[in-house]
Formats: structure tokens, C-alpha cells, sequence
């Protein structure tokens, strides 16, 4: 097997200033990502797990050097299609693996991961995760779902994100049926920039990201909306 590849994140909060500055010059240097059809933003939204010391939500807080967490995610609100995803952070580097998984293998994770037959798939990122919820009792903790814009560069895996109408719900199994009730954690005029890469920026992309005012910051979605949903429902870890 080859040397995993892993990838660079940086992350800044922007205003819509500087959101429609960097809309102009984009697509001058990078091809716009093939699901904002039409030029609109698409929606993702992402099923967290973790477990009943809420480790992952802590390694996060405390900026522990190596930590990983699962999510199951999907796309402008339709349950035909899903993918599972285990995020790796060890220093500044973020490896991620994905696979796509079938809603019957979702439904149960949201019902009771307990159930989840490990040898359902033949891959060992879903065995690394039905391992996980069963040894580690993870159970979904809350979904997250913004509007993404992006756009893509055929150079270092680079991506250029912008995240938007950020909100986050509990998890259950009927939320394809009916949307919840959502708790805005971050909204307009405020966006988060995103810029991803494996090895090397162009000084170009650096010169871009030099035009905003602002500072890079370790924003973490997941981390804000456990804090929010705690706020809002009086959760007791």
C-alpha cells in the first residue's frame, strides 16, 4: 500500500465583503466544483458520532494532537445517497477517508449503531467504525448542515470552500421525513473560508487569501453545534 496522503486546512471567518471580493476573483484561477450547478450554493449535512464521554467533542476542545471522528454524510436534503467518513487530525495535517453506504446501514446507525453488522461491507473503514460503536458505544450526537460554495484547482487536491447558514439539529431516524427544528450557529453576514491542500499553495492562492481581512482560526462545526444544542436543550454529559 502506498504512503496515506493527507491534507493542509485552513480555515477563516469572512464577512460578505470580503466573501464577494473573493467570488470575482476565484473562478479566474480555479473551476467552480460541478455541484454548485447553476452557480448556487449546495447543502451538505453531516451526522456526527461520538461517544458517551464525548471524547471526540473534548480532543477537539482541548487541541489534542491526534484524535479522529466518524460522520455519515448527504447532500441537499435527499436519502439517496450517503457516505461514510472517518476525519484523522495528527499536528496541522487532516487525513480523511469516505465510502458510500447504503441508507438500510445509516438507518440502523441512526436507530442503534449497536446493530450494525460488521461484515456487511468489505471495507475497513465501515469495520473500523462498526468496531468503534460497539467497543466505544458511539451513538449519533447531532447533525450539522450548512450551504457550501466551492471550487476546485487539478493542482495539490486544492479546494476553496465557502460555508454558509450554518445549523444544527439532533439526529433521529425521521429526519429525512421531516426536517427539525434547527439552531442557527452561524449566519449571514458571516462565512467560513476554507482552503485545503495536500502539500504546496501557489503563491497566487496565498495572495488571494492575503486580500481579506481576517486571521486564520480553528473554527470546528462540530464543536459549536454540540456547544449550541447544549445551550439549547440543557444536555448533561
Amino acid at each position: 500500500m502506498g504512503e496515506r496522503s493527507g491534507r493542509f486546512e485552513l480555515k477563516y471567518l469572512i464577512g460578505k465583503k470580503d466573501y464577494y471580493l473573493l467570488k470575482q476573483m476565484l473562478p479566474r484561477v480555479l473551476k467552480i466544483d460541478p455541484n454548485n450547478a447553476g452557480g448556487e450554493f449546495y447543502t451538505v449535512s453531516s451526522i456526527y458520532f461520538d461517544d458517551p464521554f464525548d471524547t471526540s467533542f473534548y480532543e477537539k476542545v482541548d487541541g489534542v494532537f491526534e484524535r479522529k471522528k466518524f460522520r455519515i454524510r448527504y447532500y441537499d436534503h435527499s436519502d439517496a445517497f450517503f457516505k461514510l467518513e472517518k476525519k484523522e487530525k495528527i499536528g496541522g495535517i487532516t487525513y480523511k477517508t469516505d465510502m458510500t453506504i447504503e441508507k438500510k446501514a445509516v438507518m440502523t446507525a441512526l436507530k442503534d449503531p449497536l446493530y450494525l453488522d460488521v461484515n456487511a461491507y468489505n471495507n475497513s473503514l465501515y469495520r473500523d467504525f462498526v468496531i468503534e460503536c460497539k467497543s466505544r458505544r458511539l451513538t449519533p450526537k447531532v447533525v450539522v448542515e450548512y450551504k457550501r460554495e466551492a471550487y476546485l484547482l487539478n493542482y495539490e487536491g486544492i479546494r476553496i470552500c465557502f460555508d454558509a447558514h450554518i445549523k444544527s439539529f439532533l439526529p433521529s431516524e425521521h429526519i429525512f421525513k421531516k426536517m427539525p427544528m434547527a439552531n442557527p450557529i452561524m449566519t449571514e453576514p458571516l462565512y467560513v473560508f476554507e482552503v485545503k491542500y495536500k502539500r504546496f499553495l501557489p503563491n497566487y492562492i496565498r495572495e488571494l487569501i492575503q486580500l481579506i481581512d481576517t486571521t486564520q482560526t480553528a473554527f470546528s462545526k462540530y464543536s459549536l453545534s454540540r456547544l449550541q444544542l447544549d445551550r439549547s436543550f440543557k444536555f448533561t454529559r
